[in-house]
C-alpha cells in the first residue's frame, strides 16, 4: 500500500499515523543525504535541502547533534574519496540511530 492510501485511511487519533508521518519525513531526509554523499565527489553539496536534512536530523533523533556534526565536518574534507568515505560512514550511523 502506498503512503497516500495509508494517510487517506487514517482515523482520528492513533500513535501509527505519527509513526507514518515520522516515517516518511525520515526517508525524505536519507534521500538528500544519500544525494549528498553519492555527488559529494563532484560538486559542492552543502546544499540547502541538506542542510535541512542536518537540521531535522539534530531536531528529531537521539544522539542527532553528534551526527550531524560527524557529518558536516565529513562535508568539509578536501580529498574528495576520503569526504565521500567519511560521509558514508556518517549517514550510516545516522540510520543506525533512526531505526533505518
Amino acid at each position: 500500500m502506498d503512503y497516500e492510501s495509508k494517510m487517506s485511511n487514517i482515523a482520528f487519533g492513533g500513535n501509527w499515523s505519527e509513526e507514518l508521518v515520522f516515517t516518511r519525513q525520515l526517508q525524505e531526509v536519507l534521500y538528500d543525504l544519500e544525494w549528498a554523499v553519492e555527488h559529494c565527489t563532484e560538486r559542492d553539496v552543502n546544499t540547502e535541502a541538506v542542510q535541512d536534512s542536518l537540521r531535522y536530523v539534530s531536531a528529531q533523533i537521539e544522539k542527532g547533534p553528534m551526527l550531524v556534526d560527524a557529518f558536516q565536518r565529513a562535508m568539509q574534507i578536501d580529498i574528495p574519496p576520503i569526504r565521500r568515505d567519511r560521509m558514508a560512514k556518517a549517514l550510516d550511523r545516522i540510520r543506525t540511530w533512526a531505526g533505518m
